[in-house]
């Protein structure tokens, strides 16, 4: 019966490590590139999708997983013909459908000609542009100044070339009224300033560039380089950024904003309120966006002791508050809303916190020395985490959140397998070494 039992085991381990042999055998010959792929073909192209100009050629390649010959053919010999070796080149304007065919299987590249019209009245290719609206610094009005940078742009070789360019709010067409002439850029880009104009209104934007030259006949002409391109507003600050060399006393107040402004005069819902809820507290000390959009939520839903309507000139608020006396130590939160005049402008908003004073006659922003936290026996200072604020009140956007570890590797079902084989074999051994023991004593 033991005699049984040991040659029983002996063949189950002599089947696993066939089987793994078996195992990483097929596993590697599926992860090999060259691994036969049964009978069904499959034809591999380099390009699946191009662009080329009138008279340009294209190089295609091809292959079958049978080694098959590849047969190249083109849906539209009137705009693009391909060479039996898979040369492309461009006939006319249009759109073409290359086939690379073997023996059953077959792939495709779509192909798009575009005319060589700017090639031949020179004109500056737009077409790998990148469009970007930058925050570039703040004005004596303290109001942020943007920029739309365009770069990677091809010019034109001729000096007698202009550019020009319009914004709209849709994608209508502008009139020749509404066209500016570009003077800004260098070797390869363009900027635009005072963009604040355009992205304190409501709505999208949408950028048209014109560039005129003279023709082969020496005519003047224009000619669209870009058309309705919309454009990303550059990111607004919402939090203590918004705010700048805030401060609030009895008698005196002084409240600066950080926002793409062109408009001297606007108006501003401000408000303020005493913050009652601890955890909430502890949340903005602790994660910093997380905590101050739950305070936006706190802000709009709870009780103040100051809710008006104030007018912001030059982007900043000077009119004195009058707040009653506040609680010494104790934190208010400060919400400011612009008035968008009926959709006129682009909504804007923003939060932030302050600790009052020994007298209670003073508001300590976030981000200031004098402000502290003192929640639950904590104390420090404003700037908790890692500060990133602009002007004399901001904290900065300091996350201190927990951060997950990366993931720790996991075995391969091959490595466990071979480990599994290895004490299970090792576990056989010593068994058969004591059971020949145990023959010989007996």
């Amino acid at each position: 019966m033991k005699n049984l039992k040991l040659k029983i085991f002996i063949i189950i381990v002599i089947l696993m490590i066939v089987f793994n042999f078996n195992y990483v055998k097929a596993t590697n010959e599926i992860n090999d590139p060259d691994f036969d792929l049964g009978e069904q073909e499959v034809i591999f192209m380099d390009i699946t999708m191009a662009t080329i100009q009138v008279n340009q050629e294209i190089q295609l390649i091809a292959s079958s997983s049978k080694d098959a010959t590849i047969r190249w053919s083109s849906d539209n010999e009137e705009v693009a013909m391909v060479s039996d070796t898979g040369m492309v080149t461009g006939i006319s304007e249009g759109y073409a459908v290359i086939t690379a065919k073997g023996e059953e299987a077959e792939a495709i590249c779509e192909i798009n000609i575009i005319s060589t019209r700017e090639e031949e009245n020179n004109l500056s290719d737009f077409s790998n542009a990148f469009f970007e609206i930058k925050n570039t610094g703040t004005t004596a009005r303290i109001c942020i100044m943007q920029t739309l940078e365009i770069s990677n742009i091809s010019f034109s070789d001729s000096q007698d070339n202009k550019l020009y360019y319009a914004i709209t709010r849709d994608q209508t067409e502008p009139s020749e009224e509404e066209f500016i002439q570009i003077n800004k850029y260098d070797d390869t880009s363009i900027r635009i300033g005072s963009f604040e104009k355009y992205t304190e209104l409501n709505g999208n934007i949408y950028l048209w560039i014109k560039e005129e030259y003279i023709n082969a006949e020496g005519q003047t002409e224009q000619a669209y380089r870009v058309a309705d391109q919309e454009l990303d507003r550059a990111k607004i600050a919402k939090y203590t950024e918004l705010f700048s060399s805030t401060f609030i006393e009895k008698d005196k107040t002084q409240i600066e904003f950080n926002m793409p402004s062109y408009s001297e005069n606007r108006k501003c819902n401000i408000k303020i309120g005493k913050i009652t809820d601890n955890n909430l507290l502890k949340t903005i000390k602790e994660d910093y966006e997380k905590g101050f959009e739950e305070l936006i939520n706190y802000a709009q839903s709870s009780s103040s002791i100051f809710d008006k309507k104030l007018n912001v000139q030059n982007d900043e608020i000077t009119e004195n508050l009058g707040l009653p006396t506040l609680d010494a130590g104790s934190y208010y939160y400060m919400y400011a809303q612009f008035d968008d005049e009926s959709g006129k402008y682009y909504p804007i908003e923003g939060i932030t916190i302050a600790q009052a004073g020994s007298t209670g006659k003073t508001l300590n922003f976030y981000g200031t020395d004098n402000f502290k936290w003192n929640i639950s026996g904590n104390s420090g200072n404003g700037n908790n985490g890692n500060s990133n604020g602009n002007g004399g009140n901001t904290g900065g956007s300091g996350n201190q959140g927990t951060q997950s570890p990366d993931p720790i590797p996991q075995a391969g079902m091959n490595i466990i397998i071979v480990i599994a084989i290895a004490g299970v074999l090792g576990i056989g051994i010593i068994s058969y070494i004591q059971y020949r023991k145990y023959k010989e004593i007996k």
